[in-house]
């Protein structure tokens, strides 16, 4: 008779834990899509704010090579959107220049970066930094 009680008890919290872990599972999205609802907008700010310093990129460059560092005057006065890490969104390589911003609310590839070289670029997602 013990034995069966402790059988019933055992299978009442499987099926408890069973249900926790279900409730767990199906909730992931909805916190992702709520994140992602969340962060879209700052994450378009970012990207605007990105895009505002393009002409002055551009008008730094120095034989076809763009300035290694971005210049502080172009942020001054500017107010710098949360998703953009203003010590190290601005890279450049030579005839090429990368403005990168991270958004939390992107499952996987959160990164996003605008890739631009001669006048021309376009934005791109990957992931991690």
């Amino acid at each position: 008779m013990t034995l069966r009680k402790n059988m019933k008890g055992a299978g009442k919290a499987a099926l408890i834990l069973s249900g926790c872990f279900a409730a767990f599972v199906a909730a992931i999205p909805v916190y992702w899509h709520a994140r992602h609802i969340y962060y879209e907008p700052r994450k378009e700010e970012a990207m605007r704010f990105c895009e505002s310093l393009i002409p002055a990129i551009e008008a730094s460059k120095k034989n076809g090579i763009y300035p290694s560092k971005i210049d502080p005057e172009w942020l001054r006065g500017k107010n710098v959107p949360e998703l953009v890490r203003a010590d190290d969104f601005y890279l450049a390589n030579g005839p090429t220049y990368l403005l990168r911003i991270r958004n939390p609310g992107d499952f996987m590839e959160d990164i996003w970066g605008y890739h631009g070289t001669s006048g021309a670029g376009c934005w791109i997602t990957y992931d991690g930094y």
